[in-house]
């Protein structure tokens, strides 16, 4: 079956190019030839009446191509599917490819309508889902910072004890709950003797031990909620072996909702985990792939490296294939490969349009 492009399903292609304050939409049709263009200001009734317009010159056939459908672009991609109007996400144009065009926001609009243009219908990328899904974005995006937080005050905790005589040995001490715990109730140095740069010292290793330990607090929290969210919606993933609910929140957040991956493969390769071929010569062999959402491809990793130490059939299948010379890394890729496949088939079968509320998740722990 001869494959459906845009040009052939959709009169009408609107563009849209968004920042912060104001978005930039024009409309072209299937022949790529400009129709209209519009400024639209971030405000909920601007958007409406660009909307207004775009559905009045179209006869509603039309297709809305917009950046960044999950930051910028989220407002306006929610009002468009609360009006049931069709809409895709497009990627931002390289710089290589601007050519002699420049970079303005009309010329990025029009990029953006006339790229898909040519694209099959069923390749188009689909926003992610609102919902559950959007609370599994705040979630991991908090998870991520407090964690990059984390270790940046452990390492500048660890630079403060090498560089100052802290504690009695005056080596770097090992960093495990109980030794932030103390060294957070610290009291402040009242004798003479000590020098103005180790009492600054003391003070700093408090105040970063102090935020150690509290980011360490909320990452738990973190985590407890995530785990309510997926027992909820998801449990099947918490049954197989090596998930967990961050791993499982990070997968379920990547695929979105069904339609997003339109087959196994194609969820493979948005993991990144497609194996691409690097042969040369009399040498015939494949390599990982560093394309994909690599925030999935991660978790995937931290699942396989789970199965490999505790799971019994990866055990026997890494042994194998080590005996047979494939080395550790060729082996997590195909173990990744096979994994990103087969849990494809456990989230086509979930519904993840549910209502958080319907489902009475206690998000305070």
């Amino acid at each position: 079956m001869p494959e459906i492009i845009v040009s052939q399903k959709y009169k009408y292609v609107a563009g849209v190019d968004t920042h912060a304050k104001t978005h930039h939409l024009t409309l072209v049709n299937n022949m790529g030839a400009l129709v209209g263009k519009r400024e639209i200001k971030v405000i909920s009734h601007h958007m409406e009446k660009a909307i207004d317009w775009v559905t009045e010159k179209t006869q509603g056939n039309v297709l809305f191509a917009v950046e960044g459908t999950s930051s910028y672009g989220e407002t306006l991609t929610v009002a468009l599917q609360n009006r049931n109007i069709d809409v895709c996400e497009v990627k931002p144009p390289r710089n290589r490819t601007r050519g002699q065009a420049g970079k303005t926001d009309e010329v990025d609009s029009l990029r953006a309508a006339q790229h898909v243009l040519s694209m099959p219908t069923d390749k188009l990328i689909n926003p992610k889902n609102q919902g559950v899904i959007k609370v599994l974005r705040i979630l991991l995006t908090a998870r991520r910072g407090m964690t990059s937080q984390s270790v940046m005050d452990k390492n500048a905790l660890y630079a403060l004890f090498r560089t100052n005589s802290l504690t009695p040995d005056g080596r770097t001490p090992d960093l495990t709950p109980p030794t932030l715990r103390a060294i957070a109730d610290w009291s402040a140095e009242t004798d003479e003797k000590i020098s103005i740069e180790k009492a600054v010292a003391r003070m700093e290793a408090k105040r970063l031990a102090q935020h150690i330990l509290f980011h360490q607090t909320m990452l738990k929290h973190n985590e407890k909620k995530l785990y309510k969210i997926i027992k909820a919606i998801a449990p099947c993933l918490l049954e197989l072996p090596g998930f967990g609910a961050i791993t499982s929140a990070q997968i379920l957040y990547s695929y979105s909702h069904k339609g997003r991956c339109h087959s196994a493969y194609s969820f493979a390769c948005l993991a990144g985990t497609t194996p691409l071929e690097a042969s040369s010569g009399q040498y015939t062999r494949h390599r990982l792939s560093k394309f994909g959402d690599r925030a999935l491809n991660a978790a995937l990793s931290a699942i396989i490296l789970t199965r490999m130490r505790c799971h019994a059939p990866t055990k026997e299948y890494t042994e194998k294939r080590t005996t047979g010379g494939k080395n550790k890394r060729e082996i997590k890729r195909t173990l990744k490969n096979y994994l990103a496949r087969s849990i494809f088939r456990h989230l086509e079968k979930l519904d993840l349009t549910v209502n958080i509320c319907s489902n009475k998740i206690a998000l305070v722990c």
